[in-house]
Order: structure tokens, then sequence, then C-alpha cells
């Protein structure tokens, strides 16, 4: 074989290697909290607000202008996750789950974020606010007395209460 030949061939498989080894990624951080307390006028942690709402794990689904997909599922009172992923433009859908597993559809997160986001070398921070259902009508024993909901007097037969 030449010698111009041989390292004709080392150059591309050079090139090809250095090309393959360029590409650059990115991360994410999805970070939670709650809709703030009636009380305080502030948003409620992730530690509280995933425990009196019955919200056990986060699950974050990410997918690319590329068809690249990620997801992760994260413990709720943990109040955040990051994930590493090629740059590129992602959109991001979040989800609630109970203790078993199942969708928790009456937990509503609303993103910080429109559509898409461009995840690029720099982390990309997405806040999601979860917005539980009031106390009186989230299928939950909020005060530890055996009764749910409008079961409970302290509901007063009101779906809309706050107080159980």
């Amino acid at each position: 074989m030449p010698r111009s030949l041989a390292l004709g061939l080392c150059a591309t498989a050079a090139l090809t290697l250095a090309i393959a080894g360029c590409k650059q990624d990115g991360s994410y951080r999805v970070s939670w909290s709650f809709v703030a307390d009636a009380s305080s006028g502030e948003p409620q942690s992730a530690a509280f607000g995933c425990g009196q709402h019955g919200v056990d794990a986060i699950l974050v689904s990410a997918i690319d202008t590329n068809a690249d997909g990620d997801q992760v599922l994260a413990i709720c009172t943990q109040g955040q996750v990051a994930r590493g992923v090629p740059v590129g433009t992602w959109a991001f859908q979040v989800q609630a789950l109970d203790a078993q597993g199942g969708l928790m559809s009456s937990v509503v997160p609303t993103l910080s974020i429109a559509d898409q986001v461009i995840v690029d070398a720099e982390t990309t921070d997405v806040l999601v606010t979860l917005t539980a259902p009031p106390a009186c009508s989230d299928g939950i024993d909020n005060d530890g007395d055996g009764r749910v909901d409008l079961d409970d007097p302290d509901c007063a037969g009101d779906p809309t209460g706050t107080h159980e």
C-alpha cells in the first residue's frame, strides 16, 4: 500500500473519530414546588407539599426535535432532578404519581417554559408549580381522623374547603 494512501486513511479515521467525539451534551434541571400556602402566601416546598398532597414521585418526560427521548422518575420530596441530554430543542411533560405509581390527574403541573426549550451546554432550568385540589376534594384523609373529603365533618359538605 503506498505510503500516501495509508496516511490518507489514517487521517480520515482520525477525523471521523474527532467529529464523533465532538457531539456536545447539555443538561436540564427540573425543580418543583406546590402552589402558595394560603396562610403565608409562600410556595410550599416539595418536602412539605408532596406529603400533604399524597404525591410520591414526579415523572419527567422529554423529547427533542430529533426524536431523542429522555424520561426520569424522581422522588417528589427531593424537589428537583437533573439530567444530561444532547444539545437541542426539547419539549417537556411533567406528571405527579401516587405511591402505587398511578397518575394523579388531580395534581396539575404548570411549567415555566413554553412548549419547547433550547437545551445547550449550560444547565437549562425548568420550574414546575404543582397545583393540588383543595383538601376537601383530594381523596386524602388530610387530618388522619379516618374520614376522607366530604365524609369528614371538618369539610362541612364543601368540596372547595381547604381544611379537613
